[in-house]
């Protein structure tokens, strides 16, 4: 009745048996390039310390391509690096209005509290008669909510700023995939 249909690879899947694993590749040129955070994800017979290193590595995996399937693989590179470009775009609309919100947001609130206190001149503990125990106590509570905003603004641009980061490193892992498949197909000819 139904027929099944036959699961098709994703093309990471693809090149994978072919011998080319984007996601570990991707892991060993971060560690090239000292991007890696946890080292040993990268086998220690494949941890490269210069590029032309890493270049023979990539070169020794396409080495046995035949002409179509060289072809294929430079679609599937440049189709890779175009959605970095998609990704870095996504990440940049995020970034930008999350920090002009931050920013604004303290200097609207600091310009505010300078234009509500211009006129008075009298200072703090002479208009409110704080004795230094609820003053220090004032002090306390004003410098945790500013660690905590501190900290929250940190995580914040962090967790907006990495997958920023982490795509420009896969567009430049794409690019330098991009320049070594191009020079096997001007080999190749």
């Amino acid at each position: 009745m139904w027929k099944e249909k036959k699961q098709e690879k994703s093309p990471n899947e693809y090149w994978k048996g072919k011998g080319f694993d984007s996601n570990e590749e991707f892991l060993i040129y971060r560690y090239l390039c000292g991007n890696l955070r946890n080292k040993n994800k990268v086998k220690e017979e494949k941890r490269f310390y210069k590029y032309k290193s890493w270049r023979e590595h990539v070169e020794s995996i396409i080495e046995d391509y035949d002409e179509e399937t060289i072809s294929e693989f430079l679609h599937f590179v440049e189709l890779k690096r175009r959605q970095c470009d998609i990704n870095i775009g996504m990440h940049t609309s995020i970034f930008i209005p999350l920090i002009v919100a931050i920013t604004s947001s303290g200097l609207v609130g600091s310009a505010l509290e300078a234009i509500k206190n211009r006129g008075t001149t009298t200072s703090v503990s002479e208009s409110y008669n704080f004795d230094l125990l609820v003053i220090i106590l004032c002090a306390l509570i004003l410098l945790i909510i500013i660690i905590i905003f501190t900290f929250s603004l940190v995580f914040i641009l962090y967790n907006a700023i990495d997958p920023y980061i982490k795509s420009k490193n896969e567009t430049s892992f794409w690019e330098d995939c991009l320049i070594i498949v191009k020079n096997k197909m001007k080999k190749d000819n």
